[in-house]
Parts: C-alpha cells; structure tokens; sequence
C-alpha cells in the first residue's frame, strides 16, 4: 500500500524579501513620515517583530506585509499574529510567527483512527485522502 508524506514548509528567503519591501514601503508613504516604525525578520526564531506608535499603523504595516508575502507566493496563513502589548517610549509591539508545518487541530487524526479502527499506515492515507477530497470539494 502506497504512503505519502504532507509537508508544508516555508521559503524564509522569499518571507525576508517581503520584510524588507514592506521596509521600503514604510519609508516612503507619507502617514508613516518621523514615526519609529520598525519590523524585523528573526530567522532562527521564525518570528516577525513589528514595533510602531499606535494600533492603527500597526494594522497598516501588517496588511502591507501581508500584501507583499502574497506577490511573493507565501501563503497568508502561515502567519501567526499574537496580541499587542506596550513597549518602551510609549510604541506598541506584536510578534508574528511564522508557522511550518500542518496543522491537524487537537488529535483530529487520532479520532479519525479510533473511529475506523485503522492501522496506522492506513489511517495515515485514508485521512490524507479525505482530507484532499475535503479541500476539492470545498474549491468548488
């Protein structure tokens, strides 16, 4: 019986590409002129670090990076946003993690062996194809 991997990684050298063009944008639009936005890309961490004055950049700094990540071919929802909270100087600060991998929320697959009563390498490709038949037909 056939058995196949899903595996979902993530290009960091195209996610720094975005960071650094959604750099460049910051420093040209005018709203963003003698403010002390930053963003920064933490490979080893795989985390965004975004620092700015109010919620309102922030929001605009973030669809700006969400907006290039997609020109870039990187998928949106590899991002994790995490909650404001305050910095120093009065600047509000967010981590963005980057997420890599597949996420099967909360032993999904375990209910779906326990269910069927499958052996593992069968429960494996049944639930990829389900999955799979799941996705297409939600396309549609």
């Amino acid at each position: 019986m056939a058995s196949f991997d899903i595996v979902s990684r993530i290009d960091l050298q195209e996610v720094d590409n975005a960071v650094n063009i959604t750099k460049k944008a910051i420093l040209s639009r005018y709203d963003f002129r003698q403010s002390k936005t930053e963003i920064a890309l933490d490979k080893k961490e795989k985390k965004i670090r975004v620092t700015t004055e109010d919620d309102m950049k922030m929001r605009a700094v973030q669809d700006t990076l969400i907006e290039n990540l997609v020109r870039r071919k990187v998928d949106r929802k590899c991002l994790d946003a995490k909650e404001s909270h305050m910095a120093s100087q009065g600047m509000i600060q967010r981590e963005i993690a980057i997420k890599e991998g597949v996420d099967l929320g909360g032993g999904v697959l375990s209910q779906y062996v326990g269910a069927r009563r499958l052996k593992r390498n069968e429960a494996y490709e049944s639930f990829s194809v389900a999955c799979w038949w799941f996705q297409r037909s939600a396309r549609r």
